[in-house]
């Protein structure tokens, strides 16, 4: 798509470059509550260009992200974690936001990459804390809402209290964000919505982090669509029997002028808003930092709610939310291709398939071959192994 009048064109990626690990690095970008609907409508327009270049010269499905935990119909956490393990709630056993490492009884895909002398970068993932033996950098969830109550006067307000107990070992390294120059914050705090502050705190880690040093596997998640989406549904659908508005979506795109600190409803945290910052932000991040192969998956799209509560809903009572994005882009991808089929089971063996590691015959899911040439298949001949687990 052409870029809209006003808009910075997209920059130029950075040119690949030799690995010395001998893996190629890939890039998982998890973007909470991403829409078709809303992705398709800003595409249409000439808006996303980052994502519609990994679109165009990549391959894209709906992932039906249901299987992941049934009877919660897409909650967050089962489903991240569901797509990190490539098994169900019933054998990984996370279904709640503050479950720790130890609780879960499955390995992660940087589990085993570490096993086979591997190395991962975790930023913001669910369920990473304490942070994670198995990867090298680990920027948790808890940790970056401690940081961005460092940089940003975080909204709603918190109590002091609470920002200290999320500061305890929640980095790994511990002194990450001073390494990285983010901390200590001189200066004002400017108001922020906590959703868009921590965020904004991770996207800047990240892109400081990976131009010092690369891993084979990046795992970033983005939060503040799906709290956008929550918040601000009712303005691209106005109730259950409504259709999806996509002029609505286009309307705010259009107001939109970049990045900016606001309450949420305001401009700036409005449905539109936070695809266009995550876009602007990943054409920064791949004009600077080379990756091999992109993956970028969400844990559920985005409905109207039926009833009391938000107005943008995905539980149980709304199944036109229980389908997320998925988008694979990368050498040996067939450029425009649409997957049929393919579900949150699928994105582990498919990132194991592309670190070039075995796959677990005992995984609900398998390695998504139909998205590649003959010759990336028959150059890369998936290794199996009965099990992840040690």
């Amino acid at each position: 798509p052409q870029q809209p009048p006003g808009l910075a064109p997209a920059p130029e990626w950075a040119p690949p470059r030799p690995s010395s690990s001998g893996r190629p690095a890939v890039l998982l970008l998890g973007i909470d509550g991403a829409d078709w609907k809303v992705i398709d409508a800003l595409f249409g327009a000439g808006y996303l260009p980052n994502l519609a270049r990994l679109v165009q010269h990549g391959a894209r499905a709906v992932l039906d992200c249901t299987p992941a935990m049934p009877e919660t119909a897409c909650f967050c956490p089962p489903v991240w974690v569901t797509i990190a393990t490539g098994v169900p709630y019933e054998r990984h056993h996370i279904s709640t936001l503050h479950q720790e490492v130890g609780d879960r009884g499955a390995a992660a895909i940087w589990d085993v990459l570490n096993a086979k002398g591997g190395t991962t970068t975790l930023v913001s993932f669910r369920n990473t804390w304490p942070p994670e033996a198995a990867a090298r950098y680990v920027l948790t969830e808890y940790g970056l809402d401690w940081a961005s109550g460092m940089i940003y006067e975080r909204l709603p307000v918190e109590k002091p209290l609470l920002r200290e107990m999320m500061a305890k070992d929640r980095f790994r390294p511990p002194d990450l964000l001073e390494q990285l120059g983010l901390l200590p914050h001189e200066g004002e705090k400017t108001p922020a919505w906590k959703s868009v502050a921590r965020d904004r705190v991770a996207m800047e880690a990240l892109l400081r982090l990976a131009q010092r040093d690369r891993t084979d596997l990046t795992v970033m998640l983005i939060h503040g669509p799906d709290k956008a989406q929550h918040l601000g549904w009712a303005a691209v659908q106005k109730t259950p029997e409504s259709p999806f508005d996509a002029q609505a979506v286009l309307k705010q795109a259009r107001a939109w002028q970049g990045p900016v600190l606001a309450r949420p409803g305001a401009p700036g945290t409005n449905v539109a808003s936070q695809y266009l910052e995550t876009d602007a932000w990943l054409g920064e991040l791949l004009a600077k930092v080379p990756y091999d192969y992109i993956v970028v998956a969400s844990d559920h799209g985005m409905t109207r709610n039926p009833g009391p509560g938000l107005p943008g809903q995905h539980g149980v009572e709304s199944p036109e939310g229980h389908h997320g994005v998925f988008i694979l882009w990368g050498p040996g991808v067939l450029e425009g291709t649409t997957l049929e089929g393919t579900d949150v089971f699928d994105v582990a063996p498919t990132l194991a398939a592309l670190l070039g590691l075995p796959v677990a015959e005992d995984l609900s899911g398998d390695v998504l071959l139909q998205a590649f040439t003959p010759e990336w298949r028959d150059a890369h001949r998936v290794e199996r192994v009965p099990t992840w687990e040690p």
